[in-house]
C-alpha cells in the first residue's frame, strides 16, 4: 500500500510511521508516547505493549528526519516515565 506523500513529510516512511507522523502537533507541543499510543488506536482496543511500539516508531521516526526541515524530537528515557516527543521546524 503507497503511502501518500507531502511537501512537509519526509519520504521512505512506514506506513505506520507516516500515521504516526501525522498524529504529532505541528505547533511544536511536546507529547507523552502515552497519549501518541491513545491517539495511535483511538476507537480501537489499546495493546498492553502500545507504548513500546509506538517508541520504537518514534526512534525509527527520529533518524529518518534527521535532514529534513521538520524532524521528530525526543527525550531521553528515563525509567518508567513517559518519553516526551515534538516535532521541531528548522530555521530557514
Amino acid at each position: 500500500m503507497a503511502v501518500p506523500r507531502s511537501a512537509s513529510m519526509p519520504s521512505k516512511l512506514s506506513p505506520s510511521e507516516a500515521r504516526l507522523y501525522k498524529l504529532l502537533p505541528a505547533n511544536g507541543t511536546r507529547v507523552t508516547t502515552e497519549e501518541l499510543a491513545s491517539r495511535y488506536w483511538s476507537g480501537k482496543v489499546k495493546p498492553f505493549n502500545a507504548r513500546i511500539v509506538v517508541s520504537n516508531l518514534v526512534r525509527a521516526l527520529v533518524r529518518k528526519t534527521g535532514r529534513h526541515d521538520a524532524r521528530v524530537r525526543k527525550t531521553k528515557p528515563t525509567g518508567p516515565r513517559s518519553t516526551m516527543v515534538w516535532l521541531e521546524k528548522r530555521a530557514a
